[in-house]
């Protein structure tokens, strides 16, 4: 386990659900305290402990207090971005007032009581997150899980895990407009139980191979889909407001389980598709002025043979699309070859070219540096790369090349933010100092422009929470910007190894994998961007749900004032990389990505 002791206790100011008094978790049969007690907010700040941990958890206000050793039962647990396992023993129930959900795949409940015995949460409130099978070692059972009262407001996500075990669920009364996702990762079957959800709105998406159980006469406000490749028990007659199976839309009317192909003896009534339950959403996009926007990446001057975007057609195509925000790539060793010496000519020249056609176009520029947090050096032996901070490349040579790079680039009206390192990975705890020098070096030459700040652990965006915990640059100017990245795949690499089934993507897995990264910039009260999100729509035939899977990404970071740049755009790529938008001028028509990408321009 690994604790982020110093992860919460530099942020000051957040108080939306400051609460002053004494709390703790418990095990339901502790004796409560008096009534009298005042309520507190719980923040989770390690990866997974157990509910009955109180270590695992961080006292209000965020800034300091004590941690008691006695039981409020008017206190809120908020999972904060991280892991949190159910106790282990069956039967027990989580004695604070309510569970909140934070994090997306990242602000994670593991169950771990085997069914049919259940685990107990009396209150559930989601902004995302997941709850999955943990059941302990080989044994083969479902877990169990009953939640009485459960408030959904952005999706959730219920898993089998990649077991072929089961997850039995009971909910009591759901609300919200928050989506229901089930996931059956190793084939397990996930078996629902609603008992009222006659005032939930969202939709219940149940993803491909995932097994459906229907332990109740459902009667829902929201809709169902279910997908090719699910198998769904119905011995029940459910009721909802829209109905999609195998990516059929249903007209209202009832339908036996033999019509829509599923086993049983059950049916369900399909009604007209209810109104939202709130409906009073602003369009940040018509009319309004705005601070963040959308564009590409032209990566290529960070490949070994560089190719800097220097052709005007690749800036004219992007720019007539609206998306005004590139982010350039270049190499520590191409731009200053030796450490400490002078930057080199050429590269520069062909970055001032970028900048340039950018402004002439009024487009912005994020400056990339592509290096992993990693300066090569020849040895002997051939190429090694050092990890900034070692003696070999001291924090001292990253805040020379950035004082030299800002002072040239200082007059660029083009510059929006220099990115100071893309990706930083298996730092050992050295990045939140490497990403200091590189801001004050920064500093020394240009107050400005943006610095934008990358998370270690590939900066991904799932594991923001446990990777960046003690990331907090201070910057003079306060124009810090910190970047994530994300990717849909089943491993988060881009790579997109398989197609979309076997990645066990599902449309809302893009909010899923951001909620942890949005929740920490609202902590933090931070400005945000996503440096890189693609999908493979460089084929013959892109398979629609991957665009769908992009809208919904896009939508819920549009919602959430965050900038974003897509991989990939410009002419440097072979013909077989399929995340690439395509070559321009494009031959075969332009690619259908590019009007997704618009609608958030």
């Amino acid at each position: 386990m690994k604790v982020h002791n110093n992860s919460l206790q530099t942020i000051n100011g957040h108080r939306s659900r400051m609460r002053w008094a004494v709390g703790l978790l418990a095990l339901s049969a502790v004796t409560w305290l008096t009534p009298l007690a005042e309520a507190r907010t719980w923040y989770l700040q390690a990866s997974q402990p157990s509910w009955d941990i109180l270590a695992g958890w961080y006292s209000q206000p965020l800034d300091g207090g004590e941690h008691p050793a006695s039981i409020n039962g008017t206190d809120e647990f908020d999972l904060n971005g991280f892991n949190l396992r159910t106790s282990g023993s069956s039967g027990q129930t989580f004695a604070g007032k309510t569970l909140i959900l934070t994090g997306g795949e990242a602000g994670l409940l593991n169950v771990r009581t085997a069914a049919p015995a259940m685990c107990v949460i009396p209150s559930l409130v989601s902004n995302g997150g997941k709850i999955q099978n943990y059941v302990p070692g080989a044994n083969p059972s479902s877990a169990g899980v009953e939640i009485k009262n459960f408030k959904n407001l952005l999706n959730t996500t219920f898993s089998t895990g990649t077991s072929s075990r089961g997850l039995d669920i009971v909910i009591g009364d759901l609300t919200g407009d928050g989506d229901l996702t089930l996931v059956g990762m190793g084939g397990g079957a996930v078996s629902l139980k609603i008992n009222n959800a006659k005032d939930y709105h969202g939709r219940l998406y149940v993803a491909d191979g995932c097994a459906l159980t229907f332990g109740n006469a459902v009667v829902s406000a929201g809709s169902l889909e279910v997908c090719a490749g699910t198998s769904v028990v119905l011995d029940q007659i459910v009721t909802f407001h829209g109905l999609s199976v195998n990516g059929t839309t249903k007209p209202p009317g009832v339908y036996t389980a033999a019509s829509l192909a599923m086993s049983g003896t059950g049916s369900i009534t399909v009604k007209p598709e209810a109104a939202p339950a709130n409906t009073a959403k602003s369009d940040t996009r018509a009319g309004k002025a705005r601070e963040h926007m959308y564009g590409v990446n032209f990566p290529g001057g960070g490949f070994a043979q560089a190719h800097y975007p220097t052709d005007p057609i690749e800036w004219d195509v992007y720019h007539s699309k609206g998306l005004n925000l590139i982010r350039v790539a270049f190499l520590w060793e191409r731009v200053q070859p030796t450490l400490n010496g002078d930057l080199e000519p050429s590269a520069m020249e062909a970055l001032d070219k970028c900048l340039d056609l950018a402004a002439e176009r009024g487009m912005k520029v994020i400056l990339d540096m592509h290096n992993y947090d990693r300066f090569p050096m020849i040895t002997g032996t051939g190429k090694t790369e050092y990890l900034i901070g070692s003696p070999e490349v001291p924090y001292s040579a990253y805040t020379d090349v950035w004082k030299k790079l800002a002072a040239h680039f200082v007059n660029k009206s083009a510059v929006y933010a220099y990115d100071i390192m893309n990706e930083p990975h298996k730092t050992y705890e050295t990045w939140p100092a490497a990403a200091q020098a590189g801001v004050d070096g920064i500093r020394q030459s240009d107050n400005k422009h943006y610095v934008l700040i990358e998370g270690d652990g590939f900066a991904n965006s799932a594991r923001w929470m446990m990777d960046n915990g003690t990331l907090a640059v201070k910057d003079p100017a306060g124009l810090v910007i910190y970047s994530a990245h994300i990717y849909f795949d089943s491993n988060y690499s881009g790579k997109y190894g398989g197609d979309y089934d076997s990645n066990h993507v599902y449309p809302n897995i893009g909010i899923d994998r951001t909620a942890a990264f949005v929740h920490w910039l609202k902590l933090r009260k931070a400005k945000g961007l996503f440096g890189e999100y693609g999908i493979p729509s460089h084929v013959q035939v892109p398979d629609p749900r991957w665009y769908t899977v992009l809208d919904k990404f896009m939508s819920y970071i549009d919602e959430n004032g965050i900038s974003g740049t897509y991989w990939a755009a410009g002419n440097c790529w072979s013909p077989g990389y399929l995340l690439q938008i395509g070559r321009v001028p494009f031959e075969n028509g332009e690619p259908e990505v590019l009007s997704y990408l618009q609608k958030y321009r």
